[in-house]
């Protein structure tokens, strides 16, 4: 018949798998690797060789017939929704793990270059090596890739004071992978003309004359830079103002200088 059953000995079975002989397809009792081919090989056995003395009604193969097909569906979705997964990893930064042969554990970071299918399941190629998904630890985000080493400004109290006007110095960033080339500095929500900022390597210099026209109290200064993601720092340097504001000192002396000439 190309069935073979393991006798029953004390209530328990010598063997723990049935094979299929006819059709090659074994079984492992107790095992989780029925797949929708063994479950059909074994409604078609099962109507093979039902007792035709107590044949099984039209409702039982009806209901088995609609497992089957659940489980077939929820294998279909399964590996769609995996190759989904896989697909939409393109181009992220990733972490992996893997082990090796002697059972060493190592880690692996860079960009999913692309997928590939083998054997109907999918796998992401990183650094020209494949892997499974179930290797993946982390997936990060591109912005927050670029956030890790963007624009900055070291926390610090500057003093100004109009009656001793002298010149405010910072220590600036530019941002290692999301790079600026530009930057404003904003104080009492008015942008300070650039011609009162130099830079030299990661110092900014803020010309005395930037602060004349404002009032004694208390500022933060806002810096603006024109990076990838328009990096704006508005909490590292805060500004105190003392002295009695002199507004319009600059262009009197160079009314004067002018009137000179």
């Amino acid at each position: 018949m190309g069935s073979v059953i393991d006798n029953v000995v004390n209530g328990s079975i010598n063997k723990t798998e049935a094979s299929n002989t006819a059709n090659g397809t074994t079984i492992a009792a107790g095992g989780n690797s029925l797949g929708k081919d063994a479950f059909l090989q074994l409604l078609v056995t099962q109507m093979k060789y039902q007792d035709p003395l107590n044949p099984s009604s039209d409702t039982e193969y009806i209901s088995q017939l609609a497992t089957f097909s659940q489980l077939e569906e929820l294998q279909n979705l399964n590996s769609t929704y995996s190759q989904t997964q896989a697909y939409a990893l393109v181009g992220k930064t990733v972490a992996l793990s893997t082990t090796d042969s002697t059972g060493a554990t190592s880690y692996v970071t860079g960009t999913v270059d692309y997928v590939t299918m083998t054997g109907g399941n999918a796998y992401v190629v990183v650094n020209g090596n494949k892997y499974s998904l179930d290797n993946i630890l982390e997936v990060y985000d591109d912005n927050f890739i670029l956030s890790l080493g963007t624009p900055d400004v070291e926390k610090s109290e500057v003093t100004y004071n109009h009656e001793e006007p002298s010149d405010i110095t910072v220590s600036i960033d530019l941002g290692k992978t999301s790079v600026a080339t530009a930057l404003a500095v904003i104080v009492n929500n008015q942008a300070i003309d650039t011609k009162y900022l130099s830079l030299n390597g990661d110092k900014l210099t803020i010309k005395a004359e930037a602060f004349n026209d404002l009032k004694e109290g208390e500022y933060d200064v806002i810096f603006s830079f024109n990076d990838a993601l328009n990096t704006v720092v508005n909490n590292k340097v805060s500004l105190t103002i003392k002295g009695e504001a002199k507004p319009g000192e600059e262009t009197s002396k160079e009314e004067t200088s002018n009137d000179e000439a």
